[in-house]
């Protein structure tokens, strides 16, 4: 059986990263997984994969590795902000994405979209595909509201 085999979570990444980027080039990079340290997996006994062959060594060959928690991987850091917003709000999660517009929902998810405009990398119009598929002109709009709640010292 053709198994591959690699040094370290980094490059199991690296590899999955070539393949996505060989297929799917429009695709920016995803902020999915990250990896807190690599730690070794297993040793590598071939050269490096060339451009050429990386499906056909993928396609077919299981990678195996002990457990997720091993490589150290987390969840992406926006869904963690949406999850502390609505437990702080005492709403769900749902309710941030949803089209609900009673002001314990909204005002939850105006603090999720001003947490995740400056905690995280992340585009405005990537912030409104993840509360529910809005317009980057409603994440400013949420922005600037809770921005002048906060100015006005009435952010909880």
């Amino acid at each position: 059986m053709n198994e591959l085999q690699f040094e370290s979570a980094a490059a199991l990444l690296d590899h999955y990263a070539q393949i996505s980027a060989k297929f799917y080039p429009s695709r920016a990079p995803r902020q999915m997984i990250k990896p807190a340290e690599p730690k070794a997996i297993a040793k590598t006994t071939e050269q490096p994969v060339e451009p050429k062959s990386l499906l056909s060594d993928f396609v077919g060959a299981p990678v195996r590795f002990a457990c997720i928690e091993e490589l150290g991987w987390e969840r992406p850091r926006w869904r963690k902000i949406m999850t502390e917003v609505a437990e702080k709000h005492r709403i769900a999660v749902g309710n941030l994405t949803s089209p609900r517009r009673d002001r314990p929902s909204v005002r939850a998810r105006h603090e999720a979209m001003w947490r995740m405009r400056h905690e995280t990398p992340m585009s405005l119009p990537d912030i409104g595909h993840r509360l529910g598929g809005r317009d980057h002109t409603t994440i400013m709009h949420g922005i600037a509201k809770y921005q002048a709640q906060i100015d006005a010292g009435k952010a909880v």
